[in-house]
């Protein structure tokens, strides 16, 4: 009995203890600032002049719904005359990130299609866009430089 006793006094302090634990783990993570993260992609390479397309006229570009995104941040090469981009986007929920996946590669392959025959010595940039999702957030760069854009995605998402 006077075991059951000792054991019944330390319930209190293992629970306490356990909730101090639980404090302590690692919060869920954030998705970084769009615009934040376009930027930090746009340093890693040489683009060509690009224009930042507003939230309402990227989801209209990218034929999504807005009301998918809680943050975008979209740039594009000003003349057209080269595929490169950048675009980042977060979204509402993990059922709104696959939308925006298959968005982002369907604008991918649109853009190969159209430089197939416009500027085929641009196709490689499409051909070898980075497309990568975290979180709630997916990304899409088309740049000279696809290798440094993935080290300085990898960089930023650490």
């Amino acid at each position: 009995m006077k075991c059951a006793i000792r054991y019944a006094a330390l319930l209190p302090l293992l629970c306490a203890l356990c909730l101090a634990l639980c404090a302590c783990s690692p919060q869920a993570e954030t998705a970084p600032d769009c615009a934040g993260l376009a930027e930090t992609l746009a340093a890693s390479q040489t683009f060509a002049e690009l224009t930042a397309i507003p939230q309402a006229r990227a989801a209209v570009q990218l034929d999504i719904d807005e009301a998918l995104l809680a943050d975008a941040a979209m740039s594009l090469d000003a003349s057209r005359a080269t595929p490169e981009a950048i675009v980042v986007l977060t979204a509402v929920d993990e059922d709104a990130l696959e939308t925006l996946r298959e968005a982002l590669e369907a604008y991918r392959a649109a853009l190969e299609e159209e430089y197939r025959d416009y500027r085929p010595d641009e196709l490689p940039k499409v051909e070898n866009a980075l497309l990568r999702t975290r979180g709630l957030q997916a990304v899409l760069v088309i740049a000279p430089d696809a290798e440094a854009a993935a080290a300085a995605l990898d960089e930023a998402w650490k």
